[in-house]
């Protein structure tokens, strides 16, 4: 790790510190997800791809799905580095399906009251 990335590599550690101190969760995932770049542009895919798989579990367990769909791509681009494309498709196949399902089920909640939304998703 050259001294950028050394730095960049505090720079993040300091933001999951304040993120444990303050409570403040809602960047978690990307600070993790970003984390993973930084470590995927020095060529430590794994280190790269465990700051991806964290950030998906953090994405999740918030309900965060465009953060979700942001650490998804950047695991599967971690795996497909590493020659692990299998890996790579149905975890990113399976985010995509989600968010478009999600898209239009709030098209089609548009034009309805939210109680006739609720009963018919």
């Amino acid at each position: 790790m050259n001294r950028l990335s050394s730095a960049c590599e505090a720079k993040f550690a300091e933001a999951l510190a304040c993120v444990e101190t303050t409570g403040e969760r809602f960047w978690e995932a990307e600070i993790y997800r970003l984390r993973g770049e930084l470590f995927q542009t020095d060529g430590d895919e794994d280190t790269a791809a465990a700051c991806f798989q964290g950030a998906l579990d953090v994405a999740r367990r918030q309900g965060a799905r465009s953060l979700e769909l942001w650490a998804a791509v950047s695991l599967a681009s971690a795996w497909r580095a590493s020659g692990r494309v299998a890996e790579a498709l149905p975890g990113v196949g399976k985010m995509l399906h989600h968010a478009a399902v999600s898209a239009l089920m709030n098209r089609s909640c548009r034009s309805q009251t939210e109680g006739e939304c609720l009963v018919g998703c």
